[in-house]
């Protein structure tokens, strides 16, 4: 008999495959997190403020410990017996503790990659606005609606945490069915972000030389290789990024449907999808786009001779999370911020 009709079939055999899908997994995040922490602190050593890239590395960091810390516990140990039993065991169940440490370690993760993901389509947001001279509609309107999702998310997903400590404590499904209509709906409201902002600042980053327009911004390096390096960058995060959110959402919805049990279907599989092809593979993405280090700001020159402003590059997402409007490059021409926002991306040559 196949090995696959074996696992299938013996319930043994498929607990020991769902708990070594989980354990190499998690080595493989392991591996992941030893690069992200050395990022990290490359990063730090380079810059002293929260810039978008250490940003980026320090939820990276945060993101592969605690994946790491959870699939090893389930893989290697058999955490509330997930990986055998397919639901959270009895024992599991009956201590509150355990249970909601449980769920806020597989859970948060996920939180932060929902944040990573929408201040990085704000990034995009930023080149698009910068480059057709709609600031005000980016700081306005697109940030402070921004901040109301990402606030609003949070608090929901607090939310979830109370219910299954209590009302909720007779859900035992690996993926409960509030958690995944809460993580479908915020994954879509970002994959929709990513798409159409993923679009405009690519379809603005390829044909702004090609247009009138163009010749407003002669401050732009649009012939250097700047600028295709950021298309690329673009189109192949917006791509992966959007198939393994659309793909990540309808595998949660149909894991919490009633009928379905993990225990019943080839669950390693689904572990090898879910945290395997659905997250590491955004993961590398992210990671390899984000491995090089923007020149600083003292070496830096812009376009009519200033020294740069001292705010760091990739200043974004600190406002996005810190509201500091106050603090805005008003003094930047629309030129040479575009130029600061497209080169500060990528350190010098």
């Amino acid at each position: 008999m196949p090995t696959w009709a074996l696992l299938a079939t013996n319930g043994t055999d498929q607990g020991r495959a769902n708990r070594n899908a989980f354990a190499v997994t998690g080595f493989i995040y392991m591996c992941l997190f030893g690069a992200s922490l050395v990022q990290l602190v490359r990063n730090c050593r380079s810059y002293n403020s929260w810039t978008q890239q250490k940003t980026v590395h320090a939820l990276l960091f945060l993101v592969t410990l605690l994946r790491t810390g959870f699939l090893l516990a389930v893989g290697l140990f058999d955490w509330c017996e997930v990986a055998t039993a397919g639901t959270l065991s009895a024992s599991c169940e009956a201590n509150g503790v355990e249970r909601q440490a449980f769920y806020a370690l597989d859970q948060l993760p996920n939180m932060l990659f929902l944040s990573m993901y929408l201040l990085i389509s704000l990034f995009w947001a930023e080149i698009y606005y910068n480059a057709t001279d709609q600031l005000d509609i980016f700081t306005h309107v697109v940030k402070p609606v921004s901040r109301v999702v990402h606030g609003a998310a949070y608090l929901l997903q607090i939310g979830l945490w109370v219910l299954y400590a209590d009302p909720w404590r007779s859900e035992d499904h690996y993926f409960g069915r509030g958690y995944a209509a809460f993580s479908t709906t915020f994954f879509v409201l970002v994959t929709l972000a990513f798409v159409i902002y993923g679009r405009l600042a690519y379809v603005e980053l390829r044909h702004i030389s090609n247009t009138p327009r163009a010749l407003s911004y002669r401050a732009v390096p649009v012939d250097l290789p700047i600028r295709s390096r950021k298309l690329q960058e673009v189109t192949l995060v917006t791509a992966v990024c959007a198939t393994c959110f659309t793909g990540r959402s309808v595998l949660i919805l149909y894991l919490s449907q009633d009928h379905v049990q993990l225990q019943d279907h080839l669950t390693w599989l689904m572990v090898a999808l879910y945290y395997s092809i659905f997250e590491l593979v955004p993961i590398v993405v992210l990671l390899h786009f984000h491995r090089r280090f923007p020149a600083s700001s003292n070496s830096q020159p812009t376009a009519v001779g200033r020294s740069s402003p001292h705010k760091a590059p990739y200043r974004f997402i600190a406002d996005a999370i810190m509201d500091d409007d106050d603090e805005s490059d008003s003094d930047l021409s629309t030129e040479d911020s575009l130029r600061q926002t497209l080169l500060a991306s990528f350190s010098s040559p």
